[in-house]
Formats: C-alpha cells, sequence, structure tokens
C-alpha cells in the first residue's frame, strides 16, 4: 500500500491504485455513501491515509475451514 510514504493524505488515483479499481468506482461508492473516508479541500477529494489504512483493515474477511 502507498500510504505511508504519501504524508497524510492520498489523492483518489493512490487510492485508486491501491485497491485496484478504477478511478470511476471510486467515484460511484463517495456518490453512494461508502468506500474509504474522504474528505474535501477546496474542489479537491482527499483521503486521510490512517483512516483509509484503518478502512482496508476492516474490509478483511476471516474464512472458515
Amino acid at each position: 500500500m502507498s500510504a505511508s510514504p504519501t504524508g497524510p493524505f492520498l489523492t483518489p488515483d493512490q487510492v485508486a491504485g491501491d485497491l485496484q479499481i478504477t478511478r470511476t468506482t471510486l467515484g460511484k461508492w463517495r456518490t453512494e455513501h461508502h468506500g474509504p473516508p474522504w474528505i474535501r479541500v477546496g474542489r479537491q477529494v482527499r483521503y486521510p491515509a490512517r483512516d483509509f489504512r484503518v478502512w482496508v483493515e476492516r474490509q478483511r474477511y476471516a474464512t472458515v475451514d
């Protein structure tokens, strides 16, 4: 994941790349109110890196054998 070296915020391109999805899908998730937490800085969308890492960890499912 590219969250560490980028500082406190990630761009939509970075988040989409980390999740291996398109920016379009990421934008759709925002309008549907799911996906990683985000903020608006002026007209720009940014993802707090720490919140993104927490969100990713919460998406993990344990398998039962």
